[in-house]
């Protein structure tokens, strides 16, 4: 049994104990980017010994799985203090359905001025000119491109620095590797098994085929506007891509498991010389400079039909913006948190070869470049990516329009069909992008329909821009 003084102290340490955890902020954090987590992480721990007052519990999302959780905790009125938003909920309906709150009034003084002006883009961080979103990266970023495997190409007599440009050249190299390998080696693999990493692969090859005029985007899901008619879904191009997939098919140069194989299990079989060449995103480089430090690989443009660039499009903002729940009592400590990993976590990205910053004085800072294919990602990232026009951006009621178009999907989604054509042959390709695109098109009309009876003054010409060019920066 303790002494008095003894139980006296101990009561009083386990008292201040009690009165120290009452008085730190606890905040939650949904995460749903994986390339980001570890960087995210290791910042904000360096935040809780600069400030001891607040802790973050950092929740962790599959990407697929993401979606469906947003939606329940915002049908559950159980939204995080932090989460990132996703096109299926976009901020200016989470907005006007009062779930997140304006990050303007507790920014320190400057704070905004930091950035690329076009982070601050009206209906993606910011909604009436107020701050809702803090961004996680630069808006500025490619989606899809070529990794190639150098041992592999030199095992099948190739030139390893030397990867294929156009289709014609990749179907050549892809069936040199396959013959080479006899039966255990191919020329291309990836993950198919993904309804929104499909439809990316297939758009952004489009993008350069027959008289295309579509340019696919994040922010667009299912989408390939032709910004000159205002057509929401513009399917040229698209046939000749899925035919440059099915003549691979059919020399058997593809991995004959990416219609059931995930992307992780398709770069670790392209890692480990199953393929020569490997289609992934721009966030996968960061996993392999971690997890396969001797690789020998590069890292190139998606081959396209005649040579030219194969084009991303991208808007001002951010697709993965972490915004602050209206229940959450915490948006100062939120807002602490957020400048916080502007200074600690931004450069954290360019080092760990993830993505650009936002804030243009980091991205010039050579000594955060760490790897040079990076810096080969960059400029490949500067050369496809382009900047698409933006009805809102013209008229600030086409907001009303933008959210009514994300609530719309289609009754067979883009990305699941692909692969169902590419497993059935008998497919009818050309009936179902005519039923897609015209379905596509109705749903811009509806929304309208729908915005203009809400008393938004908006209509069609708000999408149409007669000069543009797929090539071409808009802003």
């Amino acid at each position: 049994m303790p002494r008095p003084r003894l139980a006296l102290l101990l009561l009083a340490a386990l008292a201040f104990g009690a009165h120290a955890l009452a008085q730190t902020t606890q905040l939650t954090m949904w995460v749903r980017t994986p390339e980001t987590v570890d960087l995210l992480g290791t910042s904000i721990e360096r935040f809780h010994e600069a400030n001891p007052d607040v802790r973050v519990r950092i929740v962790t999302f599959a990407a697929d799985a993401y979606p469906g959780a947003l939606q329940a905790a915002i049908s559950g009125g159980d939204l995080p203090d932090m989460f990132q938003v996703h096109n299926s909920v976009p901020v200016p309906r989470l907005v006007s359905l009062g779930l997140i709150q304006s990050l303007e009034p507790h920014f320190s003084e400057g704070f905004r001025d930091r950035f690329d002006p076009a982070t601050w883009w009206e209906g993606s961080t910011t909604v009436g000119g107020e701050i809702y979103a803090w961004p996680d990266r630069s808006f500025r970023r490619a989606s899809l491109f070529l990794y190639y495997n150098r041992d592999v190409m030199r095992a099948a007599g190739l030139d390893p620095d030397a990867p294929p440009v156009t289709w014609d050249a990749f179907v050549d190299q892809a069936n040199t590797v396959t013959e080479a390998g006899n039966g255990r080696v191919y020329g291309l693999h990836l993950g198919f098994t993904s309804g929104w990493f499909n439809e990316r692969v297939i758009l952004q090859l489009a993008t350069t085929a027959a008289d295309a005029h579509g340019v696919p985007a994040e922010h667009l899901p299912g989408r390939m506007v032709n910004w000159t008619t205002g057509e929401l879904f513009d399917p040229s191009g698209i046939q000749e891509a899925i035919g440059f997939f099915a003549e691979l098919m059919s020399s058997d140069a593809v991995h004959p498991d990416f219609l059931n194989t995930g992307r992780s299990q398709a770069t670790a079989q392209w890692a480990a010389g199953q393929a020569a060449f490997l289609f992934d995103g721009s966030w996968r480089l960061q996993e392999l400079l971690r997890t396969e430090p001797d690789l020998d690989f590069g890292i190139a443009m998606l081959p396209s039909r005649d040579g030219g660039p194969v084009l991303w499009g991208v808007e001002g903002g951010s697709q993965n913006a972490f915004a602050v729940a209206t229940r959450s009592p915490n948006a100062a400590a939120a807002a602490r948190l957020f400048e916080w990993l502007s200074d600690d976590y931004y450069p954290l990205l360019i080092e760990g070869a993830v993505d650009l910053t936002p804030i243009p004085e980091l991205n010039a800072r050579d000594e955060l470049y760490t790897s040079d294919a990076f810096r080969e990602l960059v400029r490949l990232t500067e050369l496809g990516t382009v900047v698409l026009p933006s009805p809102v951006m013209e008229n600030a009621d086409q907001l009303e329009t933008v959210v009514r178009l994300a609530g719309k999907t289609a009754s067979r989604p883009f990305g699941e069909s692909m692969q169902g054509f590419l497993a059935d042959g008998a497919f009818d390709v050309s009936g179902f992008l005519a039923s897609y695109g015209g379905q596509q098109n109705a749903f811009l009309a509806e929304a309208l329909a729908e915005a203009s009876a809400d008393g938004a003054g908006v209509d069609e010409s708000d999408w149409v821009f007669p000069g543009w060019e797929p090539t071409v920066n808009h802003y």
